[in-house]
């Protein structure tokens, strides 16, 4: 019985970008894969060293985290709250009509130009790398609207000169904020999901009593029963396993 694995991909936002990893691992020889992006996580059986995987993984745009790396701060988090900072002045020339400051297509530039640099590139690169495995993903979309509303800006007001008509640099704003703070609240979703499905799983029985030949027992770990095994469940015992 072949040894399932599972590792831990970071920079998963859709299912498209499970697809690409799927494809991946299995262009690596990798069996019975299953990618899950809402977690984070990918299961596949073979005896293949996780080092094949590496590359293959790193050109589809993804990495494999460690262990270790979970208790980081989160990379969304430090991305939102960037793109936060700059973009509550770039708002607030819908409320504050008649500071000339805030409506300044340069003070505007300037502000934008921070946040494509941070949350856009996190998006650009993903989108990219989604084009190049040939399997698309959100971002991709994501991207063509805050860079066509930033082209379309920059083009307005410094190449046609009519400032006031082609301001919309702070919807470039707003897009990368408000995607970035959906994917923070559903990392934060699925992290406590996650946690709390954890926790049940560590109340299931870790081994179970099959019956062999006759009636003899024999105490193995539950993922080594297959179908059509028998076990035994005394009085009081939590069930190991689903089964008819």
């Amino acid at each position: 019985m072949e040894k399932k694995h599972t590792l831990n991909i970071k920079g998963m936002t859709c299912a498209n970008c499970a697809l690409s990893v799927e494809k991946a691992l299995k262009k690596q020889g990798a069996k019975n894969v299953h990618v899950n992006f809402s977690t984070g996580e990918a299961s596949y059986t073979g005896n293949i060293s996780i080092k094949g995987f590496k590359n293959a993984i790193k050109m589809s745009g993804f990495t494999i985290q460690q262990n270790s790396e979970k208790r980081k701060k989160s990379k969304t988090t430090l991305l939102f709250l960037v793109s936060l900072l700059f973009t509550l002045p770039l708002l607030a020339h819908m409320f504050i009509p008649d500071a000339p400051l805030l409506s300044n297509p340069l003070f505007q530039l300037g502000l934008t130009v921070p946040i494509l640099l941070t949350g856009g590139v996190y998006f650009i690169k993903s989108a990219y790398f989604g084009l190049k495995s040939g399997v698309p993903n959100m971002d991709l979309l994501i991207s063509t609207g805050f860079l066509s509303a930033f082209i379309y800006s920059t083009y307005g007001s410094f190449i046609i000169g009519h400032q006031t008509d082609y301001l919309f640099f702070e919807t470039t704003a707003s897009i990368i904020t408000l995607v970035l703070l959906g994917n923070l609240l559903e990392e934060k979703s699925i992290k406590k999901t996650t946690s709390a499905l954890k926790d049940l799983e560590e109340l299931r029985p870790k081994t179970a009593r099959k019956v062999t030949d006759g009636d003899k027992i024999e105490r193995i770990e539950v993922a080594q029963l297959k179908a059509d095994d028998f076990i035994r469940i005394n009085s009081g015992d939590k069930i190991p396993i689903d089964g008819i």
